[in-house]
């Protein structure tokens, strides 16, 4: 459950400070063009459209950074999350 649900908290410069599980933010599903982002201020997760979102959109996060390349972020979500 942990594994291919918690997040990786970063402080305000997005450096990896702990990992913790949001039961609510786990039903977020990946996009590799997400309309929403996710920021971390202190211990609670913070989630925002990235943009206006039609009614009955789903709301997507990405599981991976999207500077990486898509190769490789294919290759983290495989191993991952099985996908």
């Amino acid at each position: 459950v942990i594994a291919v649900n918690a997040m990786i908290v970063t402080d305000e410069e997005y450096r990896e400070v702990g990992l913790a599980l949001y039961i609510n933010a786990s039903a977020f599903n990946h996009s590799e063009e997400p309309n929403c982002s996710q920021s971390f201020e202190g211990r609670d997760l913070v989630v925002r459209a990235r943009g206006r979102v039609q009614k009955g959109v789903e709301l997507t996060i990405t599981y991976s950074e999207l500077a990486e390349s898509s190769c490789f972020r294919r290759e983290q979500l495989k191993k991952q999350y099985l996908f």
